[in-house]
């Protein structure tokens, strides 16, 4: 592994962790609901600063090691969902563009927390 991709992968891990600890308004166990602030139109930016966060928590679970092969192809499903959905709410600024992204956001927080916080086996 090269120092640059260490540093890379770090930086994303660290992005996840600070996204945990970012989005304060979730409690561990539960929905992502209070975390995701995409409810006002004119912050489209808050919901590509959540998309960011997002994937730097995916991505930090997919290379885990304790994901499987099913939660992965999962993963990438959700991702790319939530990537439509947060790209066509920054082109086009509306209420109801922005609450399709905030629920896709919310799914794949809500995924990859629910399977990140899953106990490995011994």
């Amino acid at each position: 592994m090269t120092k640059r991709w260490h540093l890379l992968r770090m930086g994303l891990t660290g992005l996840g962790l600070a996204g945990l600890l970012g989005v304060g308004g979730c409690d561990l166990s539960g929905s992502s609901r209070l975390a995701i602030g995409a409810n006002d139109p004119d912050e489209p930016e808050s919901l590509v600063d959540s998309f960011l966060i997002a994937r730097g928590m995916e991505f930090s679970y997919g290379r885990s090691g304790r994901a499987s092969p099913q939660q992965i192809a999962k993963l990438i499903q959700y991702d790319h969902a939530a990537l439509i959905a947060v790209r066509s709410a920054e082109r086009q600024h509306s209420y109801e563009l922005n609450l399709k992204a905030q629920h896709a956001l919310e799914a794949l927080i809500d995924y990859t927390a629910a399977n990140d916080l899953e106990p490995s086996e011994p």
